[in-house]
């Protein structure tokens, strides 16, 4: 339509101001989906550590905690800041963990298991164990965890049963 008004280094310099121009677009574009889907994630992440140590209420100041799945190094240490920060909010005076959904444990989610048991203990919580699979209890004896601040029972009837 134009041929010949414009010279080929014209023509060169638009190209290069249109390439440079998309590439700056494209960039900025890229960061703020990267930043958009960091988000996203971080959400994702904190609803996964909220929903794998709920803290259940039953009665009287009475909470539930059941575990499912494995339990690594990193959600042990959810666990054990959730699940205290969630006694506190709704003001638990007895917890049940119930382990029977859990089918291996590390030794360091072991230890930070004792540990929740006794941090528990320190702000008056009395904790009752149910559910141990025997790996996961050799494990606190190999290791020699102080699980003298907590009632045991095999199963989660015998443990609610409890409850006056």
């Amino acid at each position: 339509m134009h041929e010949g008004k414009y010279t080929q280094a014209e023509v060169n310099a638009w190209n290069r101001v249109v390439v440079k121009v998309f590439s700056e677009v494209m960039e900025r574009f890229t960061q703020a989906n990267h930043r958009y889907a960091n988000k996203i994630m971080m959400a994702q992440q904190q609803t996964i550590v909220e929903l794998s140590s709920p803290i259940i209420s039953l009665k009287d100041h009475t909470a539930l905690l059941p575990l499912i799945g494995n339990i690594d190094t990193a959600r042990g240490m959810s666990l054990l800041e959730s699940t205290l920060q969630q006694c506190a909010e709704k003001r638990v005076t007895r917890l049940f963990i119930d382990l029977s959904g859990v089918h291996a444990i590390d030794e360091v989610s072991a230890y930070q298991l004792s540990q929740l048991i006794e941090s528990l203990h320190l702000i008056g919580i009395d904790t009752t164990l149910s559910g141990l699979h025997p790996d996961i209890a050799m494990k606190a004896v190999k290791l020699q965890l102080p699980f003298d601040k907590v009632t045991v029972k095999s199963t989660l009837a015998q443990a609610i049963n409890t409850i006056k």
